[in-house]
């Protein structure tokens, strides 16, 4: 009965989905859990991991948009109930590094077991964001120089640019279900973030952060035993804008003891009001305690003027500290 309940929950919050995105994304998004999902934080069977997730995209300019991210994770243990803590920092550079935004949040977790084999995660997150914009690559219309015919940025401008930093306190939240058999794995997750909508303006003017709403699922089937493939799903919306990434992994178990899993996968990326936007391909391995994986996204759409929405490269490296096991147990007893 209470499984029922669970799931129905998860239902009427992707119905949410359907009522009203360009907030930082990764292609190869089951590798940057806890950015895709705060219920993410200690979904993983080590004792602790350490993640780097780095995005390049738009290599045709000298200076493409850079997202790098930080993180740690780890599952968190009081007697038969389970929690989790992480920590996430975040660096994007945009704009030919014009604009900086530097984030750090503080994730939180807990894990409420529904039946044998299946868990409701829910996570929460606390960050501070803090984002500036720098001046020496810019210039505007009054500082055209007429005599050079070209735009000098050391003119004097009327633009108000008085206040080149901006802050703000940012709630993120989700909840998922995932299952674990020997046999198949699955998992669906509901997000919001900018939950508190938080004002992100330069000037004096108040704009809100618009809430955004990010839902995703895969399903992992093992066939024999060492094949896998794992369809996935991803769609986040902020505003009117919307985004569709639906991708499949084929991966190999080895048995080597130090070379233990090798996967190709392939993904479409697009829109609700679009038809096409972009290919993505992606190659991933399990090295003893390490996951490496990269991804490319190959620009599809009718957009070839627009330089930043063509190709992008992504890898992510994540340590996995193994779980500790306790192979003997001695028990002290009183000698007759």
């Amino acid at each position: 009965m209470k499984t029922k309940f669970y799931i129905s929950v998860i239902l009427m919050l992707f119905v949410v989905l359907t009522t009203n995105a360009q907030d930082i994304h990764y292609t190869n998004f089951l590798s940057a859990p806890q950015v895709l999902n705060p219920a993410q934080a200690g979904n993983d069977p080590g004792r602790y991991r350490i993640q780097n997730n780095y995005r390049k995209q738009g290599n045709q300019i000298s200076n493409p948009y850079i997202t790098n991210i930080i993180s740690f994770d780890m599952p968190v243990y009081y007697y038969s109930e389970k929690g989790a803590v992480g920590l996430i920092y975040i660096n994007d550079k945009s704009a030919d590094k014009t604009l900086i935004s530097n984030q750090i949040y503080i994730n939180s977790g807990y894990f409420r077991k529904i039946s044998k084999s299946s868990y409701l995660h829910f996570g929460f997150q606390a960050g501070f964001v803090i984002k500036k914009y720098s001046l020496s690559n810019l210039s505007f219309p009054d500082q055209f120089d007429m005599t050079s015919g070209y735009f000098n940025a050391s003119l004097p401008t009327a633009e108000n640019l008085n206040n080149q930093k901006s802050s703000y306190f940012d709630l993120n939240w989700g909840l998922m279900w995932s299952v674990r058999k020997e046999k198949y794995q699955s998992e669906i997750g509901f997000a919001m973030f900018h939950y508190n909508r938080p004002e992100q303006s330069f000037f004096d003017n108040a704009d809100k952060l618009p809430v955004r709403y990010a839902a995703h699922a895969f399903y992992t089937q093992n066939f024999s035993q060492n094949h896998y493939l794992k369809p996935k799903l991803l769609f986040t919306q902020q505003n009117t804008a919307h985004e569709v990434l639906v991708g499949i992994d084929a991966g190999k178990i080895l048995k080597n003891a130090d070379l233990k899993d090798v996967r190709f996968g392939i993904g479409y990326r697009g829109g609700l009001h679009r038809i096409s936007d972009a290919m993505e391909f992606n190659i991933g391995l399990i090295y003893r305690n390490f996951q490496i994986s990269s991804a490319f996204d190959f620009n599809i759409s009718n957009q070839k003027d627009k330089l930043m929405a063509r190709n992008a490269f992504e890898i992510s490296v994540v340590y996995q500290c193994p779980a500790s096991v306790v192979r003997y147990r001695t028990t002290n007893c009183e000698i007759y």
